[in-house]
């Protein structure tokens, strides 16, 4: 019976792989196109942030369940990139290890011209930030799913 509560509280639903698989193309391709796509992309996530944190106010208890999952777990790593310093957001010296791989995808692996180094810095000022907010997106969807998983749980 267990095996069963587990199972239906992870069903995907063929709209929300669709919906995956879509926000990971885009944020790839926003990762990508450097700071074309930086700014709109951060701005998304925003609204989708405050969209969830109203859904964790007003919608009913079983919509309400993601949203608080989706939020803690949103806040939680952002604060974390917050306290440990402002060198999260920087082109070197993270420390979390997700700053590190981004840091690594953004660095280039040659080149030690002025010029080139200006811009990468540029670049990396405006995609770890973006970086960072679509690590934390799916910290949320994460805990989101663990929250209703939790919840059904519970209930049996």
């Amino acid at each position: 019976m267990c095996s069963d509560v587990g199972q239906q509280s992870f069903r995907l639903s063929i709209r929300e792989i669709l919906f995956v698989i879509g926000f990971i193309a885009v944020a790839i391709g926003s990762l990508a196109s450097h700071k074309r796509m930086a700014l709109p992309m951060i701005c998304v996530i925003s609204i989708a942030f405050v969209a969830m944190v109203i859904r964790a106010a007003v919608a009913g208890p079983r919509d309400r369940l993601f949203a608080i999952g989706f939020v803690i777990s949103v806040c939680l790593y952002l604060a974390s990139t917050v306290y440990i310093g402002d060198h999260e957001y920087l082109q070197s010296q993270g420390e979390l290890p997700t700053s590190k791989f981004l840091q690594s995808l953004i660095q280039p692996p040659y080149g030690i011209r002025g010029d080139i180094i200006l811009k990468r810095a540029d670049t990396a000022r405006s995609l770890m930030p973006l970086g960072h907010l679509l690590i934390a997106t799916a910290c949320g969807y994460c805990g989101g799913k663990y929250a209703v998983w939790v919840y059904i749980r519970t209930r049996r």
